[in-house]
């Protein structure tokens, strides 16, 4: 298994608000259903904005889509101390920026709006290359086997992060529309009750690409909120699993209901790992406090006991090279040698 060993450890505050943050976040594209069906603009303080979209739903279901799946990519930017997998994520965040502000537009495609785009999607990519990737690609020593697997393993993972959206882009390019089924040999694919496989490609492969990025950041950290990430991992394999469904009609509503129970068990071990992971911070407040004074009281012992030595060296070569030395003055001093060496080990 492959570990990127994360470089700061957060305050426990701070991770009890990140892992609400990951809840919070994978409810955030049920949201649409809140959208009026039957109408196809917004109005905010008696402005109105036309958004271009069938509906409200489907308008507000796209932004959430992207807004999450932007979320959890950057979360898992910043908390990737593995160079290679966060440059892997780089394409991933400038094609969602670009579709993200290419929705919220309300003009026509055209080539002015296609540039800026392309242009802001630039920005934040280079923005997050210029903050956080300032330091080379980490090296790996040749001579260990270890180091070598992970190097290998990032490789592949970070291809697989590259290649979901440029497969987004070439079906969305290139791809027929209106097709429905696709025979291969004896194999035939339909549409799954979507418009055209076209549809169906780009559903999944949106899903995909919050999905796989999910994955890996769950496998790949050894933190204890790393199991909020399994909530939106759930309700996502749920979506997949009913967008294949032609049965079914209905997406991005009734999961929640059917990952339930598998949510409500996730939440509990969140809670106890919560209260664990308190305990642990508490006692790491302890010994950060402790060692201080721990090293203080052993340095002025230390210092106690060479001191001592030094005082009997000198009293040593007083007796030793004194002319006239009396016995009852070097009964004394061993008595009171003897004495301060049985305070001293006390």
């Amino acid at each position: 298994m492959m570990y990127f060993d994360q470089k700061n450890t957060l305050p426990f505050a701070k991770e009890i608000v990140l892992a609400g943050f990951i809840v919070f976040t994978t409810f955030l594209g049920h949201f649409h259903v809140f959208g009026n069906y039957y109408e196809n603009e917004i109005v905010v303080f008696g402005l109105e904005y036309s958004h271009g979209f069938l509906n409200n739903q489907s308008f507000l279901w796209s932004i959430l889509s992207q807004v999450q799946i932007l979320i959890f990519t950057l979360i898992f930017f910043l908390y990737c101390s593995l160079r290679i997998i966060q440059y892997a994520l780089l394409p991933l965040i400038y094609f969602v920026v670009h579709d993200l502000t290419f929705s919220l537009i309300p003009l026509e495609e055209n080539f002015v709006i296609e540039t800026f785009c392309h242009l802001l999607s630039f920005i934040v990519v280079f923005t997050l290359k210029f903050l956080f990737l300032r330091t080379p690609v980490n090296a790996f020593k040749k001579n260990h086997n270890n180091e070598i697997y992970k190097l290998k393993l990032s490789i592949i993972v970070a291809f697989f992060l590259i290649i979901l959206p440029l497969c987004q882009f070439l079906v969305l390019e290139f791809f027929p529309n209106g097709i429905t089924e696709i025979s291969f040999f004896q194999f035939k694919m339909n549409s799954f009750g979507f418009e055209s496989i076209r549809t169906l490609l780009w559903y999944v492969l949106y899903k995909l690409m919050l999905l796989v990025p999910l994955l890996v950041f769950f496998l790949s950290t050894k933190k204890w909120w790393k199991y909020a990430l399994l909530l939106p991992i759930l309700i996502t394999t749920y979506q997949l699993k009913n967008a294949l469904n032609p049965d079914n009609y209905i997406l991005d509503e009734q999961e929640v209901l059917q990952a339930a129970p598998f949510m409500l068990a996730v939440v509990l071990l969140l809670l106890l790992l919560s209260k664990a992971a308190y305990y642990q911070s508490k006692v790491a407040r302890i010994y950060k406090t402790a060692i201080p004074d721990l090293e203080q009281s052993v340095k002025s012992r230390f210092k106690q006991r060479d001191h001592y030595l030094e005082k009997t060296k000198k009293q040593l070569n007083q007796l030793k090279y004194a002319k006239k030395t009396n016995k009852e003055e070097l009964l004394q001093l061993k008595h009171q040698l003897e004495q301060e060496l049985q305070d001293y080990r006390n």
